[in-house]
């Protein structure tokens, strides 16, 4: 059973220009998106449980959100999504379709 006053806030990763090289922006954006924040404040305030995974700040971000579906069932999941990670977003969205409710 899903849980209704749960909510989930996802920041993907993005991809590497180029295969063997370093991902510099795992290492420098480790703070999440500003929507994010902003979403989680608002939930928060009107008393509804947000977490927020960065996966740029996770060593193993996606056994942290599949870990996250199965311990909390979140009711929503948001992304913050753009170009370069959206495919990471589409992954985290089809772990979550495939979560048991």
């Amino acid at each position: 059973m899903l849980n209704n006053e749960k909510v989930l806030l996802v920041h993907p990763l993005g991809y590497k220009y180029r295969k063997n090289s370093v991902d510099i922006s795992r290492l420098a954006s480790v703070t999440p998106p500003l929507g994010l924040a902003s979403i989680a404040a608002y939930l928060s305030q009107h008393s509804i449980n947000c977490e927020i995974i960065d996966c740029y700040a996770c060593p193993d971000a996606e056994k942290i959100i599949k870990d996250a579906l199965l311990r909390e069932k979140p009711a929503f999941i948001g992304f913050s999504c753009a170009t370069s990670t959206f495919l990471d977003g589409l992954t985290i969205a089809g772990y979550a379709k495939k979560t048991p409710s």
